[in-house]
Parts: C-alpha cells; sequence; structure tokens
C-alpha cells in the first residue's frame, strides 16, 4: 500500500500544506521535462499514469474515504502529460501549457466541471484528463496562430 500511496500523492508532494494540486502539477512537468525529449519513455509514462495511476487513485481514495482528496496529485501529474502529448519540446511550451492546465484544473470550466462531479470512481481522474486535453487544444491553436 505503500507504493500505491506513494503514487498517488506524488511521492508524498499532496501532503503539501498549500496548493497541492501545482505542487503536483510541477511534479509531473518536471518529470516531462526529465523524460520528454525521448517520445518512447514519454508515452510509455503516459501510458503508466494513465493505467497505474487510476489504479492507486481510486485505492487511495478508499483509503481516504473521499471522492477527491487534495493529498491524490497523480490525476494532475497526468493531466498535464495529456496536455503537453504531442506539443514540441520546448520549455516555454512546456511553462505555457503548465499555466493553462492550471487555470483549467482550477477553474473547471464546463465540460471539466462535468466529469468533476461524476460520482464514478474514476471522475478523480477523468476531470484532469479532460483539462489536459483542452490545454493541449488551446496550445495546439496557439502554436498555429503564432
Amino acid at each position: 500500500m505503500n507504493f500505491i500511496k506513494a503514487l498517488s500523492t506524488g511521492l508524498y508532494l499532496g501532503y503539501f500544506p498549500i496548493f497541492p494540486g501545482t505542487i503536483g502539477s510541477l511534479l509531473g512537468m518536471l518529470v516531462y521535462l526529465l523524460v520528454g525529449k525521448n517520445r518512447t519513455i514519454f508515452f510509455i509514462t503516459l501510458f503508466f499514469l494513465l493505467t497505474v495511476g487510476t489504479f492507486s487513485a481510486i485505492k487511495t481514495q478508499l483509503l481516504f474515504k473521499s471522492d477527491d482528496p487534495p493529498e491524490i496529485v497523480i490525476d494532475e501529474i497526468t493531466g498535464f502529460f495529456i496536455s503537453v502529448a504531442f506539443l514540441p519540446f520546448k520549455l516555454w511550451i512546456t511553462i505555457l501549457a503548465f499555466v493553462i492546465f492550471r487555470i483549467l484544473d482550477i477553474l473547471k470550466p464546463y465540460p471539466i466541471s462535468f466529469f468533476h462531479k461524476t460520482s464514478s470512481k474514476f471522475g478523480i481522474m477523468a476531470d484532469d484528463i479532460v483539462a489536459g486535453a483542452f490545454t493541449f487544444l488551446i496550445m495546439f491553436i496557439i502554436l498555429k496562430i503564432f
């Protein structure tokens, strides 16, 4: 259970007393900066986050007896990875994607809010996956315009 809890809480960074979601997203950005240049390793990591991360989030939800405990940040890490999955690996793009992702994750505009409110056990991951997808779309448009 320690591995599952460590994974779902972003190596326990989710216990940070303020802005644990932002701290988790920063961890996601750091991991991306380490593995993002190698697309094979990046997509293996993304697959791991989507599968094992979802499993660990669900198990940790049961431990905390809450639908969306703030300590769980694997959803933010995964959402950030989705937001940069098909973008060029450049620092300014990474930082801008991080900012957009955090804004969407915090404000939760529709349809992100719909997925956040879902009571299924996958709801904890769903809203961040959708926020990551919308971040990617916004970044894609920005990159096409500029």
